[in-house]
């Protein structure tokens, strides 16, 4: 057809479905859209990436204590210790690792209604977690040894059983600091090995480093309040375990909002006020995989304005339907 001759459309084309459903798409994106009132301080506080993954990683922190805390007997370790308390110490740091990422991998599916995500970033938080403990012992053991031998060093008086104070202690808890900061890492790497981004594995390493090394340097003050006469130390593991998970959880979500330079927020519907922090220079909205997913392409690129593809060629280039190009 030469480009001088006639464009002639029929009844039957006119009407057909295809063309009614662009219409109806059409009309629906030239709707008046009402204003969308702010959100309120709880809901921006709640949706925030720092608080819910700050709450799930001391949530995992306690499970941990409340799970191997029946094998501890601190009396009974400090004389040497049976089978099961040498066992549950030299678990601690590995069993701790593996619950903190277990939540946190599972709390980014949780928070975006995804059970397959939850799952699969929660078993994978929890394997790397604990794996990555037990390889971190051999670090975590040569830093503390050394910082506590240092530590000795500068203890005047030094009293089996009991804690060093003044620069020992604070030698003492600097070792303690660098040890939690070590074991944190594979804590929080979980959820981007799972999800396969180098970025989420950033802030993970990042975030559990620092959070690692502010819980830890807070958990011998705590030890030295909560500790019972009897020398039992079952509270003070209690809340110590729980606040390296805390700050395990917000700083891996502060290091993702310092480090964000795209994302998309939800104004509407029942994840008004999450955040979806894009990670990828292109990233692509929607599904376009068979002929069933039609209506969906089709709504998709109206909306984004990009030209129609056929069928026969969406099928054979992937996701064609709606990319949207973001540069930072």
């Amino acid at each position: 057809m030469s480009q001088d001759a006639p464009l002639r459309i029929d009844a039957k084309e006119l009407f057909s479905p295809q063309v009614e459903e662009y219409l109806d798409v059409q009309s629906a994106l030239q709707r008046g859209v009402e204003e969308i009132e702010p959100q309120s301080l709880f809901v921006r506080v709640v949706f925030s990436s720092w608080f819910y993954l700050a709450i799930c990683a001391g949530v995992g922190g306690f499970c941990r204590w409340a799970i191997l805390e029946p094998f501890f007997d601190d009396n009974d370790l400090q004389q040497g210790g049976n089978a099961s308390n040498t066992i549950a110490a030299l678990l601690m740091f590995p069993t701790v690792a593996a619950f903190v990422g277990l939540f946190l991998g599972a709390a980014e599916g949780i928070m975006c209604r995804n059970p397959r995500r939850a799952v699969i970033s929660g078993a994978v938080g929890f394997g790397v977690g604990f794996g990555g403990g037990l390889v971190a012992l051999i670090p975590t053991g040569m830093v503390f040894s050394v910082m506590s031998a240092v530590a000795v060093s500068f203890w005047r008086n030094p009293a089996p059983g009991q804690m060093p104070n003044g620069l020992a202690l604070l030698i003492f808890m600097m070792g303690r600091a660098a040890a939690w900061a070590i074991v944190s890492i594979p804590a929080g790497l979980g959820q981007g090995i799972a999800l396969r981004e180098k970025k989420v594995a950033f802030n993970g390493l990042l975030g559990g480093v620092l959070g690692g090394l502010l819980g830890g340097l807070l958990f011998d003050p705590i030890s030295l309040v909560f500790v019972t006469a009897d020398g039992q130390a079952a509270a003070s593991r209690a809340i110590g375990l729980s606040i390296v998970g805390v700050m395990v959880g917000l700083f891996v979500g502060l290091v993702e909002g310092w480090t964000k330079t795209a994302w998309l927020l939800m104004r509407k519907g029942p994840l008004a006020g999450k955040q979806f922090v894009l990670f990828k220079d292109r990233t692509v909205l929607g599904i376009a995989h068979s002929r069933r997913n039609r209506n969906h392409r089709s709504a998709l690129r109206a909306l984004a304005r990009l030209p129609t593809v056929p069928t026969s060629t969406a099928s054979r280039s992937r996701n064609r339907c709606c990319e949207l190009a973001i540069r930072s």
